[in-house]
């Protein structure tokens, strides 16, 4: 086992090594693409029936963006991965006139390096159901679009202070179309984020700077935003009140030290 977190732990830092590298790109290949800066916070919740299983649920507000529900459920295995499936609602756009329902699933792999140290990968699935649009006017019509995403976050652990452990996060990820899909490009959004945040008794708090660069947006020439996060993130117990299940004998990871495993 340890061999084998070894070798995915290796991979992974080598992922968000090339990942940190190939996010140039976007920045090259985008030069005529619009800066926009913005808001976005975002509440994320897992509520745990027992040490396995537990239910997802998260909403959030991208400023003049989108604004998006969601909800899951999660089957977590003794070794750590997660398995997640569920339903998401959305309003896109500046004026959130389109409508997206997106059934979704995930899987994510906590990998710990060390007291200190942690990485994390996460495989997500979007079936996307979106309201049709024709010449920038919605339509009574429904697109389909199949997206993979890809991300990978690699944390930083500080020692205790009096609020609570801070810690430090650099994250990846590449959410790519279906390559069959001939309306849309491959690539269709590059995240790079630095985040900082507080995990305390009750709630997990990430703020910092997240560039979404979105090739296909802004009638193609591209939109390059510049996002400064808040995001909430909380761990409910709902079978003991008093006791960590990181204190269960069969739970080998605890959770609450990987925030990204729902994530945006």
């Amino acid at each position: 086992m340890a061999e084998a977190r070894s070798m995915i732990s290796r991979r992974l830092l080598a992922i968000l090594a090339c990942s940190a590298v190939l996010s140039l790109a976007p920045s090259i290949a985008g030069a005529d693409a619009e800066h926009e800066g913005t808001f976005w916070t975002g509440y994320m919740s897992s509520w745990w029936l027992d040490p396995s299983w537990a239910l997802w649920f998260d909403t959030h507000y991208n400023l003049d963006t989108f604004f998006l529900l969601r909800g899951g459920v999660t089957h977590a295995f003794e070794a750590g991965p997660t398995v997640t499936a569920g339903y998401a609602w959305l309003l896109l756009n500046p004026e959130f006139e389109r409508e997206e329902h997106r059934p979704w699933a995930q899987v994510f792999v906590p990998i710990p390096l060390n007291d200190d140290w942690s990485l994390s990968g996460r495989f997500r699935m979007d079936f996307r159901f979106l309201d049709s649009v024709e010449n920038g006017e919605v339509t009574d019509g429904t697109d389909f679009a199949f997206r993979t995403r890809f991300q990978t976050t690699l944390t930083r652990r500080f020692a205790p202070i009096r609020w609570g452990k801070p810690f430090a996060q650099i994250s990846h990820e590449l959410l790519l179309n279906a390559a069959s899909d001939p309306h849309r490009d491959v690539v269709d959004q590059n995240r790079v984020s630095l985040l900082f945040g507080l995990e305390t008794k009750w709630v997990t708090i990430r703020t910092g700077y997240m560039n979404r660069y979105l090739p296909s947006a802004r009638g193609g020439n591209g939109l390059d935003e510049h996002s400064f996060i808040v995001w909430f993130t909380q761990r409910i117990n709902l079978r003991e009140k008093k006791q960590r299940l990181k204190q269960n004998q069969k739970q080998k990871i605890d959770y609450d030290d990987y925030p990204e495993y729902g994530g945006p």
